[in-house]
């Protein structure tokens, strides 16, 4: 996993050509920090895809009843998470980059980004774990 480069939101406008080709070209993550806390996050096209298959996997897997693998502890609702309320500091705005609303809503999405980077993180894990052990048992079956 490439690692993260963090820039305030005025190091991001002022390096975002940069940043873009970074992340476009190099799979470069780059995460957007307000007052030090984490606003935003910038990853290429290809990592984008990669999480909305694995959310329509899940989705499909869900409807079609499959149970969670063991150890999953976000059950067969994998949406749970969403449903959960971000912790929010309202407290101050982005200066001219937002109003105060979109700032909180900014805060909400980037929370939930994070959540769901961490899970995915987790479930991909889990998904080589499971594909190593058929390929294993697969193995083993044939050689019998």
């Amino acid at each position: 996993m490439a690692d993260l480069i963090r820039k305030g939101v005025a190091e991001f406008r002022r390096s975002l050509g940069t940043l873009l080709k970074g992340a476009g070209l190099e799979g470069e993550r780059v995460v957007v920090t307000n007052h030090g806390k984490d606003i935003a996050a910038l990853i290429s096209i290809e990592e984008l895809e990669r999480f909305n298959q694995l959310e329509t996997w899940f989705a499909q897997q869900e409807a079609d009843g499959a149970p969670s693998p063991e150890g999953d502890d976000v059950g067969g609702d994998h949406n749970a998470m969403f449903a959960e309320e971000a912790p929010r500091d309202n407290t101050r705005g982005f200066d001219d980059l937002t109003t105060y609303d979109e700032t909180a809503e900014l805060q909400q999405v980037a929370w939930q980004i994070k959540q769901t980077r961490m899970q995915i993180n987790e479930d991909i894990t889990e998904m080589e774990a499971q594909l190593a052990a058929v390929i294993a048992n697969k193995i083993n079956t044939q050689e019998m």
